[in-house]
């Protein structure tokens, strides 16, 4: 199995009736806000039944336990990623665009899913730590951002002052990735960034990452 690839069939995925399809998605969404908001284990299928305003029987119909609740969440959230990616590393998007633009539009787009999609980090690491399928898909969504934003800097290495592009290029991926975990796990990594706007946040990170590559700065028009 592909590792960023749907978990092999556990749940009815979407039902052909309309209001089967519906009901899974009200099942789907009660439980991704629940499971971000009080965690997995804190969370029964009870919860979200309740939640989604449904019977615990509608629930069992299209989910037979808890766990595979769980995997559909994961699922859904993981396609999802997989379907933004794409549109974002799309090289027809970033037509004209130079190095700048690129990463100062990936840090709003990272900070964009966090807002928009809390669950997914706090989702992902508590059902990662006893699956190592889980655990493995998410390292490979992760991976798979990296290899797409160093593909779109690499198409622009022409830009980079520092004698070494691609070694650059890389470490700058790596150093943004940990400044983002700092930015949006304050609560467990201690962090210099946790006080500032995102716009702050953004500003920091690009002038910090165009230094080290040595890109000349962006021209305001």
């Amino acid at each position: 199995m592909a590792a960023d690839a749907p978990t092999a069939s556990r749940w009815n995925r979407p039902a052909l009736q309309g209001r089967s399809q519906t009901t899974q998605e009200l099942i789907l969404n009660a439980a991704e806000h629940l499971f971000a908001e009080r965690g997995i284990a804190g969370t029964s299928v009870q919860d979200v039944a309740c939640s989604a305003g449904r019977s615990i029987g509608s629930l069992y119909h299209h989910f037979d336990t808890k766990e595979v609740l769980v995997h559909a969440v994961i699922d859904r959230l993981l396609a999802d990623m997989a379907t933004e990616m794409e549109i974002f590393f799309a090289d027809d998007r970033w037509t004209g665009a130079t190095i700048a633009d690129i990463l100062e539009g990936y840090l709003h787009g990272v900070l964009g899913l966090d807002r928009g999609r809390p669950g997914y980090k706090r989702i992902g690491w508590e059902a990662s730590m006893g699956n190592d399928e889980t655990r493995s898909r998410y390292w490979a969504t992760r991976l798979k951002a990296n290899e797409g934003l160093r593909h779109l800097l690499l198409q622009r290495r022409h830009e980079v002052g520092h004698r070494d592009p691609a070694l650059a290029i890389g470490l700058v991926i790596d150093q943004l990735a940990a400044m983002m975990s700092g930015r949006l796990e304050s609560s467990f990594v201690p962090t210099e960034l946790a006080d500032i706007s995102d716009e702050e946040f953004v500003a920091l990170a690009l002038e910090s990452a165009l230094t080290f590559l040595r890109c000349s700065p962006r021209v305001e028009g």
